[in-house]
């Protein structure tokens, strides 16, 4: 695993090393000032992607600039509201990594991008859908060890006019440490493939991992829902119910697009939607492969649940911080833009999460270390006429959304994971 967190300081007077990377069919390239291990890195996990380096050349659109420093690496992008500065090398490549996967949806307008991951079983692509710590990645991961199955995608999965899945030929990016539970197996799978991480993400460059175009026809989307305790279990999904996740984790390429659902009408008419209930990892890889693999033979398919028991233990799964705890805003966050819509996400945890007006008011009220319970009587204030006990429980479940996805942290305590 990669683990080198400052860039090399250039000697003095020396020029600046600039290294441009192109990309076929995007509309620009990636420079790097003085930051060839960024270059290096993110080489090492673009698979099957055909890149073109050069020193020289005319200037380009930058899709995102790289620039070394003393304390680390800058990244800029027409993506992002602000520079991130100061990252080490780990949270540089995934900040570009997410940039091309946005210039990719960007220029391919035809496709709906979905936040999505997906994996290829029996010569069909599956999508797995999931809000925050639903383990979709650990899920893709553990995917990647799975005899027979060709991973797509952790995070950006496009599917085509004609319904046909397709990876962008970028690994998983692991949480670590692995869930207790996790088999010696898989464990050591992790240890042998783990490429650029910083000890608690790392991408999992596996041979299973498909290059960068491959294509298999969608035939289903499932939604992870992981519950305490739970047996692994398929269950249908409303056709209702999909279509809204679906339409909810779709990544928009420009603001004419919001609010139609045409073609997430047409992705959701041609799948199978279901529910995966689980708890344990390999419980869950196994029914997987069982359900769509291969050599799977017949796996029971549920009866869809309750949307209000689904909703119960969706909520149940963030529980509200303690009011008085103060919280900072991770170092690596910014907004990302993504069509005519505004994220919190961050470069070292990769979590996203959506920006309304509340949200937004929440986020700047930590530009400095600030309680739930303080946050909640400043909006209080600004909104008498509004319910106190509404805003104080506003307030919880988003600080609970930005700890999850890794966007804050305890004030004084370790940064954001």
């Amino acid at each position: 695993m990669t683990t080198q967190t400052m860039p090399p300081l250039p000697r003095p007077g020396a020029r600046r090393q600039v290294i441009r990377m192109g990309l076929p069919g995007l509309a620009g390239v990636v420079e790097f000032a003085d930051a060839r291990p960024v270059a290096a890195a993110l080489r090492g996990i673009l698979n099957g992607w055909p890149l073109a380096l050069s020193r020289r050349g005319p200037a380009a659109p930058a899709i995102a600039t790289v620039t070394g420093r003393a304390a680390g690496f800058h990244v800029r992008s027409p993506f992002l509201e602000r520079a991130l500065r100061n990252l080490p090398l780990a949270s540089a490549v995934n900040a570009v990594a997410a940039d091309l996967l946005e210039a990719w949806c960007v220029a391919h307008p035809d496709h709906v991008c979905l936040h999505a991951g997906g994996a290829i079983l029996g010569g069909r692509a599956v999508a797995f859908l999931g809000g925050p710590r639903a383990g979709k990645s650990t899920l893709l991961a553990r995917l990647t060890l799975a005899t027979g199955v060709r991973v797509l995608a952790d995070d950006v999965l496009p599917v085509s006019p004609t319904g046909a899945a397709m990876g962008l030929g970028l690994p998983p990016r692991l949480r670590l440490p692995l869930p207790g539970a996790a088999s010696p197996a898989f464990r050591a799978h992790v240890a042998a493939v783990a490429g650029p991480g910083d000890g608690r993400y790392a991408y999992l460059a596996a041979a299973t991992v498909a290059p960068h175009g491959t294509r298999a026809p969608l035939a289903a989307v499932v939604l992870l829902d992981r519950r305490p305790g739970a047996g692994a279990a398929l269950h249908e999904l409303a056709e209702a119910e999909a279509l809204h996740e679906l339409a909810a984790r779709r990544i928009l390429p420009a603001p004419a697009e919001a609010g139609r659902l045409d073609r997430i009408a047409a992705v959701a008419g041609r799948v199978r939607p279901l529910r995966l209930v689980y708890d344990d990892l390999e419980a869950a890889a196994a029914l997987v492969v069982g359900a769509f693999g291969a050599a799977g033979g017949e796996v029971a398919i549920g009866p869809p649940l309750p949307v209000a028991a689904a909703a119960v233990a969706a909520a149940d799964a963030l529980v509200p911080p303690d009011p008085g705890r103060r919280w900072r805003r991770g170092g690596a966050v910014a907004i990302r833009r993504r069509g005519g819509e505004a994220f919190l996400w961050s470069a070292e945890a990769g979590g996203l999460v959506g920006l309304n007006h509340t949200a937004r008011a929440v986020w700047d009220l930590l530009a400095r270390p600030a309680t739930g319970a303080g946050i909640a009587r400043v909006l209080a204030d600004a909104f008498p006429d509004a319910d106190g006990a509404r805003i104080a429980a506003d307030v919880g479940a988003l600080l609970a959304s930005f700890a999850a996805a890794g966007l804050i942290g305890p004030a004084g305590g370790p940064s954001p994971p």
